[in-house]
């Protein structure tokens, strides 16, 4: 669930499916099965889905800030652990 959690928030980033599959490096596809998968686990739908365009809906809002909170933490204690332990 948590590689599908990052697909969400790059996409939102992006603005686009297809800008953030580019960027990530994997299939519009792929992306497009995980959000989906991502939506069924959570019982909602998360992204407005439009010519290429997405918007998000007041659930995937609410879901993308606390989600953006999250990934900034984990990036920070990654970092930490890198100070920490500059050989790994």
């Amino acid at each position: 669930m948590y590689s599908e959690i990052c697909f969400f928030v790059k996409i939102v980033q992006a603005g686009k499916i297809a800008t953030a599959a580019s960027t990530l490096g994997i299939a519009q596809s792929t992306i497009s099965r995980k959000i989906s998968s991502l939506e069924k686990k959570l019982n909602h739908a998360l992204i407005r889905r439009g010519y290429g365009e997405i918007s998000l809906t007041d659930y995937g809002m609410k879901l993308y800030n606390s989600f953006k909170g999250i990934e900034a933490e984990i990036e920070k204690q990654m970092e930490k652990s890198r100070l920490c332990n500059p050989g790994l």
